[in-house]
């Protein structure tokens, strides 16, 4: 009995499932694969998957487990070459086989069209007329060797196969780490990084290779401007998210030009220009998409509009935000430029806080706790619980209670891993409302020179007392 080879392709039933089409249209490859291997028929396995698309099995399960985050455009080419998803349904360039057998399927999954059939029922053009491709006969004798020419030089490229996703596999390990290693540490490893890619870029490259190198410098440059901050050194953290708003804008990468005006945002908000981060959040919005950086965006709006007293405008914010993370994959651990759920809950209680509400920011804040440790990510979220504590700490001062308002704060200025900028507003926040609310008081005295103290180690002007 000859033993079962399972198809190479995806059946044309699972092309056009709805979730299949939506998981393709919002490049969530976890999904992608998922279902592709629920429904893809006997013998789609993750092994099958992995041959298919050059991943190992690890690396498929990662994904569908959402351990992992695509983001190279790479992989999704070569996963749509892998199991033959039409490029158009993944928002890439049409693939060299959609001119094979399975062109006339993909074409009338995607398009709703008939094979053999243009919009109201007429023949379809040919291929080459519709791509605006010249017939042989057209070309006069030689041209067509210079042709093929000129398309073999395009495709010549000094990077192997490979070498571009391991860049975007040390990024998503940047990602993972920011939130918990040292931020020196974490700037030298990027610029490292940064100095491979643009070696890389002096050589010969496709054209696909060089969109994709860009893209990967966007977000290196992205992740640059947030490390920069969070080291108090402001001009160049603006250096780098002006770079990453230009590399989004060369390549037309909505997702990245949304995160370059995220981050902007966030500046503004750590200088306590309010106003600018609900003009800046507001306007960036209408970049569009469902993705994690609309809904940054959205909380980054709330935020501001909080800090400005807009309780309704700040719950509106919120609401729309929430609504957004519901259609994306939910994700419980931290990694930069991805919102997972615990992230969501912080916002929230700040917001509350700044608004007056002190018995929801403090349900929030400990939401945010309980959420860490079951998730097992405290130890992965210094920056986050700092503030938390923080936060708790002014709900306890607001009440009066001096010992666990200053118990509070001291916790929240001990993580070893700080955002100076956004960490050292908040904790001075807290100074004033200790000082106001406990004058003389020896507990209020030994906050505040614990924060003097870290103020000097970021460079800044140490807060006056009121």
């Amino acid at each position: 009995m000859s033993r079962y080879h399972p198809p190479d392709y995806l059946p044309a039933e699972v092309l056009a499932r709805p979730d299949f089409v939506k998981a393709c249209r919002q490049r969530d490859l976890g999904q992608i694969l998922a279902i592709a291997m629920k429904y893809g028929g006997p013998g789609f396995t993750p092994s099958h998957v992995a041959r298919r698309c050059e991943m190992t099995v690890s690396q498929v399960q990662a994904y569908v487990k959402h351990r992992r985050t695509a983001m190279s455009m790479d992989i999704f080419e070569r996963v749509a070459d892998g199991v033959h998803i039409p490029g158009r349904m993944l928002g890439i360039t049409r693939r060299p086989w959609e001119g094979e057998h399975r062109e006339p399927v993909a074409d009338s999954i995607t398009s709703g069209v008939m094979p053999g059939t243009a919009a109201g029922g007429n023949p379809a053009p040919a291929r080459a007329e519709q791509e605006g491709i010249p017939d042989s006969d057209d070309l006069e004798s030689g041209e067509d060797a210079d042709i093929m020419l000129m398309l073999q030089e395009a495709d010549r490229s000094d990077i192997g196969p490979g070498v571009i996703e391991s860049l975007y596999t040390i990024f998503d390990k940047l990602c993972r780490d920011y939130p918990s290693a040292p931020a020196p540490e974490i700037q030298q490893r990027l610029k490292r990084l940064y100095a491979r890619m643009m070696r890389l870029r002096q050589g010969r490259m496709t054209f696909g290779q060089h969109k994709e190198l860009i893209a990967l410098s966007g977000w290196v440059t992205a992740l640059l401007a947030c490390v920069d901050w969070d080291m108090n050194e402001r001009e160049a953290a603006e250096t780098a998210r002006a770079a990453t708003l230009r590399f989004a804008k060369e390549i037309g990468h909505s997702e990245l030009i949304a995160w370059s005006y995220e981050i902007q945002a966030w500046f503004a908000l750590t200088e306590g220009r309010y106003g600018d981060v609900t003009s800046i959040a507001k306007a960036a919005q209408n970049i569009g998409g469902e993705n994690s950086a609309i809904v940054q965006l959205i909380m980054q709006e709330a935020r501001g509009w909080a800090k400005l007293g807009n309780r309704q405008a700040t719950e509106s914010a919120i609401e729309r935000a929430s609504n957004l993370l519901q259609k994306l994959p939910a994700i419980d651990y931290p990694r930069h430029f991805i919102f997972d759920r615990t992230k969501f809950a912080f916002y929230i209680a700040a917001c509350y806080q700044w608004l007056g509400d002190h018995d929801k920011a403090e349900q929030y804040a400990r939401q945010v706790l309980r959420e860490c440790e079951e998730n097992g990510t405290t130890a992965r979220s210094p920056m986050r619980l700092a503030e938390v504590h923080i936060i708790l700490g002014l709900v306890h001062a607001h009440r009066g209670d001096l010992d666990a308002a200053v118990k509070s704060g001291l916790h929240g200025v001990t993580y070893e891993r700080k955002s100076g900028p956004s960490l050292l507003i908040r904790a001075a926040e807290l100074n004033t409302a200790i000082a106001e609310r406990f004058p003389g008081a020896p507990r209020a005295a030994e906050f505040d020179e614990k924060l003097r103290s870290i103020f000097d180690e970021f460079g800044y002007q140490p807060p006056q007392q009121p």
